[in-house]
């Protein structure tokens, strides 16, 4: 069993007392949600707004105002209930506490004892939800800790010291556990100040979760710009990608330039970086940077090579063998 309020639409509801026009806004008990909780519910709902409406101080209005107005809020089927329930002999029938008696026997065709009983064990074992607030969870459990004398004239609910600890149960663990290690124990301390520690342990909980979320983000944003970048692995040929052919034109003379430079200030293993369509090698495999090595090295090894001189064989081709030639027949 759980105890729930009633859901819908709200119900504006009028009554005339004594030439004076009060209205209150229901939730409409529908004849299909006549179960324990939703009785429970409407009948304390209803005592609160109509408290709220005609006021404190006149329990003589308060006690009429409630009587009119739970008669036109009920359904027909559970009006019938209602009337056919007798009213307290030593009470007035229009009293606050008739009322509320009258309203306990309605409840109690609703439900019985072991029902009050399993509510009162849900209230002790109730743990608080994770989307409720600490505050709208402290009222939720005292709204049920009140509803135990409608159903029920043998249980009692929790006093408050019960109340206060069943309270302080109904919240996670690390919290409770920080909570006695500061505090040492319950006794000096009031469902106020209990509710406040909650609060703040609550905003932490909720500052460290969005903390979280935004460091999730930011490496998923990460993940996502590394993606498809790959470190160059020699044992695989680069996948050749589509290159504008626009993007490729250079001038000659800033091709021989570029390529010169590559060639002395370039690293081997470095990616090719001469036109956009050579980055599918590297410096070492590229054609135009090795031919240009290529011609600087024979360049310079001409440059430097060794002349060889003629040995006792003349030359016969030569001018100098031709003049030798010339005196020794005139000798």
């Amino acid at each position: 069993m759980q105890y729930e309020p009633i859901e819908g639409e709200n119900l504006r509801v009028k009554v005339d007392i004594d030439h004076s026009t009060f209205s209150v806004y229901l939730k409409k008990l529908d004849i299909t949600q006549m179960s324990l909780h939703k009785c429970v519910d409407f009948a304390q709902t209803l005592l609160d707004d109509v408290t709220l409406e005609v006021g404190r101080n006149d329990d003589e209005l308060l006690g009429r105002a409630l009587n009119k107005f739970w008669s036109k809020a009920l359904p027909p089927l559970e009006r019938q209930v209602w009337e056919a329930l007798p009213n307290y002999m030593d009470m007035d029938e229009e009293s606050v506490e008739n009322w509320k008696n009258k309203v306990r026997d309605w409840i109690l065709t609703k439900c019985t004892e072991e029902d009050a009983a399993a509510v009162l064990n849900q209230l002790r074992t109730w743990r608080k939800p994770r989307s409720a607030t600490i505050m709208d969870n402290q009222m939720y459990m005292k709204k049920v800790n009140s509803a135990i004398p409608y159903m029920s004239e043998a249980l009692d609910p929790f006093d408050k010291e019960e109340f206060k600890r069943v309270f302080f149960n109904a919240h996670p663990k690390p919290w409770k556990d920080a909570f006695l290690e500061i505090n040492g124990t319950l006794d000096n301390h009031s469902v106020a100040s209990i509710t406040s520690y909650m609060q703040r342990k609550a905003r932490q909980a909720h500052d460290k979760e969005l903390k979280n979320q935004l460091h999730q983000k930011i490496e998923s944003k990460k993940k996502k710009r590394t993606a498809g970048v790959h470190h160059r692995d020699d044992s695989k040929p680069f996948k050749k990608s589509r290159i504008n052919p626009e993007e490729n034109k250079m001038d000659k003379d800033k091709h021989h330039k570029r390529v010169a430079e590559l060639a002395k200030t370039a690293k081997p293993t470095e990616i090719c970086s001469l036109k956009p369509n050579h980055k599918n090698h590297t410096i070492s495999e590229c054609k135009a940077i090795n031919n240009y090595k290529a011609r600087m090295s024979n360049k310079k090894s001409n440059s430097f090579a060794v002349i060889n001189l003629p040995g006792d064989k003349p030359d016969d081709d030569s001018t100098t063998s031709k003049e030798t030639n010339s005196s020794n027949k005139n000798a």
